[in-house]
């Protein structure tokens, strides 16, 4: 499988949760993550070129996937992603639900909204994406125009007739070191119960789930 990733990230993470994120993603297997560095753009501008950059650059590629620089990874997740991940939609490896949820393995995510500490597209479903009015129109938003990708990626892809599909357990973790992002719309530095921790091999750990 073909994969283009990248790292979103500000200068200020440079020498205190980046290292520690790259380092997790490559034993995860994404040793190579193309950096964009914030300079200016904010969240949401960083993050919409980035796409933009990853689908330009590997117009073919299988997978894109976006990081966000607070992160860490369950090991073997890129080959679990290729094995396991649904046929249509979209992922999103980041997973806080307080309600119940599948034992293992995908599911239609119960709530939107809950962070893009790191989002999974297809090849369609990044096209999709780029394409929907309310992805593009999203700088122009009276309200959180700089940030909200998570709400904005999930509107746009609801829209495209895409859904998005969350994990149980987690596949990503968050460094819980305070969010660069002003915002008055709750809480970003939530953790995720369910993730198993780094050095878990989630295809050990998952080798019975359900794929999609």
């Amino acid at each position: 499988m073909k994969w283009s990733y990248g790292v979103t990230t500000v200068e200020a993470r440079r020498d205190s949760t980046l290292p520690r994120t790259l380092d997790s993603l490559a034993r995860a297997g994404f040793d190579t993550p193309r950096l964009f560095v914030d300079r200016g753009l904010l969240a949401f501008g960083n993050w919409a070129l980035a796409a933009w950059e990853l689908y330009i650059r590997e117009p073919r590629a299988d997978f894109y996937a976006i990081f966000q620089d607070d992160i860490l990874a369950c090991r073997g997740l890129r080959g679990y992603l290729e094995r396991s991940s649904p046929k249509a939609g979209y992922l999103n490896l980041y997973l806080i639900e307080d309600q119940p949820v599948p034992t293992l393995g995908w599911f239609h995510a119960l709530r939107h909204g809950k962070g893009a500490q790191g989002l999974v597209f297809s090849n369609n479903a990044l096209c999709r994406l780029l394409s929907q009015s309310e992805f593009v129109l999203h700088p122009r938003a009276v309200r959180s125009s700089t940030s909200n990708i998570d709400g904005t990626v999930f509107r746009a892809m609801h829209n495209a007739g895409l859904k998005e599909w969350a994990h149980n357990p987690s596949l990503l973790q968050h460094i819980n070191e305070g969010s660069t992002i002003v915002s008055t719309r709750g809480n970003h530095n939530h953790t995720a119960p369910t993730f198993p921790g780094e050095e878990v091999d989630i295809n050990e750990l998952c080798s019975n789930s359900h794929t999609v």
